[in-house]
Parts: C-alpha cells; structure tokens; sequence
C-alpha cells in the first residue's frame, strides 16, 4: 500500500483554519465594536453608493462647526465691546447730569476732578481687550486705542491732557465769555484739536489721543459668503465729542478765569458731553442690532449642526438588534472553528491507519 502523505494536508488544513480563526475575529472585534459605538465598523462597505453622500455631510459638519465657533468667539467680543459701551454712556450721563447741576461756586469747584476721573474711566472702557487684542483701536489690535490723559504720547511729546493746555495757553488768556467761546471753538482751539484741523500735527486727537487704525474694517465670516463689519473705534465722532466736554472741564478750574468766562465754558462743555452721550447710545444700538444678527447666526449654525448629525447618524448608525444577532453568530462559528483545531491537533498517522 503506498504511503499517504498526511503532513502536507494536515498542514493545508491547519492553515485554511487559522485564516478562518483569524477573519472570524477581526468580524467579531468589529461586531463589538459596533454594538458598544453604535456605528457601522467599516462604513464604506457598509454604505456603498451612500459612502460620497456620508463624506460631504462630515465635510458639512466641520465646515459649519468651525463657523460656529468663529461666531462664538465674535459673539464673545461684542459682548465685551458693548458693556464697555455701557460703562462709557453711564460715566457721560453723570457728567452730564453733574456738569448741568453744578451752579453754585462750592459745586463747580468740584467739576475738574470729576472730569479728569471721568476721562480716567472712559480710557479704561475703551482701552479693553480679549486675549491680547484691544477691541476699539479697529483694525491695529496690538495697540491699546486711547492714550492715558497725563502719558506723554513718544510719536508727538504732548499728553492729552499737556496738549489742550497748550491749546488753551496759544489762544488765551480767558477774560469773558466771548474769549472763553473763541478759545473753545476758534480757528486752533480746542475743537480744533478733536476735529484734527489744528495746524499743529502734534494738537490732534489723532496724533496725541488716539493709537489706532484710522482706515480698515474689522470683519468676521459668519457663513459662505456672509461677513459682518463690527468696527468700532475710540476714534469715532461720538467719543471726540465727549471726551472734548470733558478735557475742557478738567483744564480750566473754576476761580482760574472770570465767572462770566467760566460759565461759558462750562455751558459749551456740556454741549459737547451731550453730543457725545447721544453718540455713544446710537453707537451701542447699531452695535446692538450687529450682536442680534451674530446671535442669530450662531442659533442658525447650532439647528444645523443638529440636522446634520441626525443625518449623518442615520447613515452611520448599527442596528444593535442585527449586531447582537450577527455577534452571537459569529461567536458560534469561532468556537465550531476553534473546537475542529483542537480535534486536528491529536490527530496522528498512527490513528489514521
């Protein structure tokens, strides 16, 4: 009887088994994986002609997700813009308020402190910042907008405060209400200054007062194709217009010029401190209507997302019940599998013949 050569199917036989153990439990691991993710383990065979379609979805999701949180983060600054807003209008309708009641000589001769406390403030409202980036100089970010009353400025060697009492000096001395009013609002008076026509670049609240851009936009994306401009600078009419009222008040102290003169120039101040008090409320309402819009946009981004997720999830998902059925079968292949090794591994020639 001629021999049979039992090692090499045996071996053929060992080999088909050991593949099957191992495809039986890279199907099991990704069964379980299924039943505790709740997803498809190998999406695109699972979805074939569906798998483009659960690419563009998650290629959606990032998209919106992102714009999310870019809207957030404008969201945030505006926030912070518009409180400091709300500082800034509170601090003008006191000193408003107070420069309109002072009118006896004990009370106006408090008026110069609480002008240069006032101005104090306000520079510390407009000088604030998130995360390193000043929110009022527009677009020069880096840069703190509102120069501090008694800091020299380096780019012109006048202070705020140094420059509307060169102003003053220039066109003084004070004697009477038509003086008062001619160094206010005369050719390089101190209106002059805060409208930048003072033939004296260094006089000029863009030069000396203000550190900021000048030009430019300060833009955020909130959507393709829909950009929101939220500029709102230190340089604007609004805040020249209060913080001139309030220079003037905190440079000329009552009893330094005649009562006539100083009536005058308190009267005109508060013109100013008016007109810069309603400013800012318009500033604050447009800026407002600009966090509504954000506001808007962020909801419009949070419904999307949620859609796209139920989207993307219907596609994804497992049915746990098919999973759990697929599980328990194929635990009952890899132990039949794993029991015929074992029964393979004791055969031997001695039992075949």
């Amino acid at each position: 009887m001629p021999l049979i050569n039992t090692s090499v199917s045996t071996l053929a036989a060992h080999l088909q088994l050991n593949s099957s153990v191992r495809s039986l439990q890279r199907s099991l691991m990704d069964a379980q994986k299924e039943l505790s993710t709740g997803r498809k383990a190998d999406l695109v065979a699972a979805l074939r002609d569906r798998a483009a379609e659960d690419v563009d979805l998650r290629n959606a999701l990032n998209d919106i997700t992102e714009f999310k949180s870019t809207t957030e983060l404008i969201a945030s600054r505006m926030d912070t813009m518009q409180t400091a807003l709300s500082g800034v209008r509170d601090m003008a309708s006191q000193m408003r308020n107070t420069a309109l009641t002072s009118r006896d000589d004990v009370s106006r001769r408090y008026l110069q402190q609480a002008a240069s406390t006032a101005i104090d403030r306000i520079n510390s409202f407009m000088n604030a910042q998130i995360a390193g980036r000043t929110l009022f100089s527009g677009i020069e970010t880096a840069s703190a907008p509102l120069q501090e009353a008694n800091t020299v400025n380096g780019g012109t060697g006048f202070s705020p405060q140094q420059a509307v009492n060169q102003v003053i000096a220039n066109l003084g001395p004070i004697t009477d209400a038509a003086s008062a009013i001619a160094v206010a609002n005369g050719a390089d008076g101190v209106s002059a200054i805060f409208d930048d026509s003072n033939s004296d670049p260094n006089l000029r609240y863009s030069t000396t007062f203000y550190n900021g851009a000048s030009t430019g936009a300060v833009t955020a994306r909130l959507d393709r194709g829909y950009e929101i401009d939220y500029t709102v600078r230190a340089d604007d009419p609004a805040m020249r217009e209060l913080l001139q009222g309030l220079y003037m008040l905190a440079s000329v102290p009552y009893g330094s010029v005649p009562e006539d003169a100083f009536i005058a120039w308190q009267d005109e101040a508060v013109s100013h401190i008016n007109a810069g008090f309603q400013g800012v409320i318009d500033v604050s309402a447009e800026l407002g209507y600009k966090q509504s819009v954000v506001n808007n946009a962020i909801t419009q981004h949070e419904a999307a997302i949620v859609q796209i997720n139920n989207e993307v999830a219907t596609l994804e998902a497992a049915d746990p019940f098919e999973t759990a059925l697929r599980l328990s079968q194929l635990q009952t292949q890899l132990e039949a599998t794993f029991s015929l090794t074992a029964r393979m591994s004791q055969l031997s020639l001695t039992k075949f013949l």
